[in-house]
C-alpha cells in the first residue's frame, strides 16, 4: 500500500481510538440522567446492542454445531480452553473500570495509565507466549519504549496531582490510577480471549455474541442492584444523545474486525490508541460539559512535555516485535507463513512427511473455513468420515 494512502486511512483507527474515552464520557453522562449508583446501566446498554447485532450475524461461517464440536475438542485437549470463555466478563470489567476511574480523575490522566496497563501486558504475553499469543523476542527498543510511556505518563498524572490541594484528590488518586492500570492490563487480556474463541468458534460474530450475552446477563442484576429505581422519566428529548452509547461500542467492534484489514495490525494499534489519549486530553479541556466534570485545568509545559514523551514511547513500545523463529527458514516438511501478524496474512503448515497437511486462512481475526488445529489430535469426533483424511505414517 501506498505510505500517502496509509497516512489517510490511519486516520480511521485514530478515529477508533478517539471513540473509547468518549464512550465512558456517555457511560458518565448518562449515569447523570438515571441517577447516583447507575453506572452499570450504561455499561448494560452499550452491551445490549452488541448483542442485538452481533446475534443478526452469527449465523455466518460453520455450522453451529461444527462451531460447538470444535469447542468441546478444544476443551477436551486442553482445559485452558475454557479460558477463552470469559472474554465478555473481562470486556465488561475493563469498560466499567474505565468510566469508573474517568469519573474519579480527569480523562487524561485515566487513559495515560490505561495505556500504561496496556502496553506492559502486551510486552509480557509477546515474551512469554501466555493466552495463545505468537510468542516474540523483546528487543531493547521495546523496553525503551514502554519505559518512556511510563515515564511520560508519571511525569503527566504526578504533575497534575501535585497542583491539586484537595483531600479528595488525594485520597482517590492512587486507587483510581491502580483501577487504570488494570483496566489497560484487562482490555489486553480481552482482546487475545475473544480473539481465540473468534478462532474456535470460525465467525467473529460469534465471539462478540457471546460477549455481549454475558454483559447483558451479568449486568442487568448488577444494573438494578446499584440502582433498582433508575429516572428514565428524568431524561429529556435534549439527553437523547446519551442513551446511543451503544452505537459507539458497536462502532468500536467493527472498526476493530476491518481496520487490520487494510493497515496491519501494527500500524492499527498504533494509531488507535494514541487517538485514546489525545481524545482523553481533549474531553478534559473542551468537552468536559459533557459529563457534567469541570474543566481541568490547563497542562503545564512540563505535563505536555511526559504527554508528548508517553506518545512518543508509545509508537515504539507498540510496535511488535518479531515473531521467535521466524528468522529461520522451514525445514523439510515446514510451514511457510506471509503476513505481519496473526490477524492478517495467511498461514499454511504441511508435515509431508508424516502424510499430515492442515491449513486455514485468517483476515483481520476472522476464521475462513475451519480451524484445523482442533481437527487434528480430537478423541473420537472425526470418526466416520472416511479413511485417509487424517493419516500418520511412522519412518525409521
Amino acid at each position: 500500500m501506498h505510505p500517502v494512502l496509509q497516512v489517510v486511512l490511519s486516520v480511521w483507527p485514530f478515529t477508533n481510538g478517539f471513540l473509547i474515552p468518549v464512550q465512558s464520557a456517555f457511560i458518565i453522562a448518562l449515569q447523570n440522567v438515571l441517577g447516583p449508583n447507575s453506572l452499570a446501566w450504561g455499561v448494560f446498554f452499550n452491551h445490549s446492542v452488541i448483542f442485538t447485532v452481533s446475534l443478526c450475524l452469527c449465523f455466518q461461517g460453520p455450522p453451529l454445531s461444527k462451531a460447538f464440536e470444535n469447542l468441546r475438542a478444544a476443551v477436551r485437549k486442553d482445559k485452558w480452553e475454557l479460558v477463552s470463555c470469559v472474554g465478555g466478563l473481562l470486556s465488561i470489567t475493563s469498560i466499567f473500570l474505565g468510566a469508573f476511574v474517568s469519573d474519579q480523575i480527569d480523562f487524561g490522566p485515566a487513559f495515560l495509565v490505561i495505556a500504561c496497563g496496556m502496553i506492559s501486558l502486551s510486552l509480557l504475553l509477546d515474551w512469554k507466549g501466555w493466552m495463545w499469543a505468537t510468542k516474540r523476542k523483546i528487543r531493547v527498543l521495546d523496553l525503551v519504549g514502554a519505559g518512556m510511556t511510563i515515564l511520560g505518563t508519571g511525569v503527566f498524572t504526578v504533575t497534575g496531582a501535585l497542583r491539586e490541594t484537595t483531600k479528595h484528590y488525594s485520597a482517590v488518586s492512587a486507587a483510581s490510577f491502580a483501577l487504570a492500570f488494570v483496566s489497560g492490563c484487562i482490555f489486553t487480556a480481552q482482546g487475545a480471549v475473544n480473539k481465540r474463541l473468534a478462532h474456535t468458534l470460525g465467525n467473529t460474530f460469534r465471539s462478540s455474541f457471546w460477549a455481549g450475552a454475558t454483559g447483558v446477563c451479568i449486568l442487568l442484576p448488577i444494573a438494578f442492584g446499584s440502582q433498582p429505581n433508575p429516572c428514565f422519566q428524568c431524561a429529556r428529548p435534549s439527553d437523547s444523545w446519551k442513551f446511543m452509547v451503544g452505537v459507539i461500542g458497536l462502532a468500536l467492534l467493527l472498526s476493530n474486525m476491518t481496520v487490520p484489514r487494510f493497515l496491519g495490525f501494527s500500524l492499527a494499534a498504533k494509531a488507535r490508541v494514541c487517538g485514546n489519549i489525545v481524545g482523553a486530553v481533549i474531553l478534559d479541556q473542551f468537552l468536559y460539559e459533557l459529563t457534567g466534570k469541570r474543566k481541568a485545568p490547563s497542562p503545564t509545559p512540563v505535563q505536555i512535555a511526559g504527554l508528548v514523551l508517553a506518545l512518543l514511547g508509545l509508537i515504539i513500545a507498540i510496535r511488535p516485535p518479531p515473531k521467535v523463529g521466524t528468522e529461520r527458514k522451514a525445514v523439510t516438511g515446514g510451514g511457510e507463513e506471509t503476513g505481519t501478524g496473526e490477524e492478517e496474512g495467511e498461514h499454511r503448515s504441511s508435515l509431508s512427511e508424516k502424510g499430515l497437511a492442515t491449513s486455514h486462512q485468517t483476515e483481520g481475526g476472522n476464521m475462513v473455513g475451519e480451524p484445523s488445529d482442533l481437527e487434528v489430535g480430537g478423541e473420537g469426533e472425526r470418526e466416520g468420515e472416511g479413511e485417509g483424511q487424517i493419516q500418520t505414517q511412522t519412518e525409521k
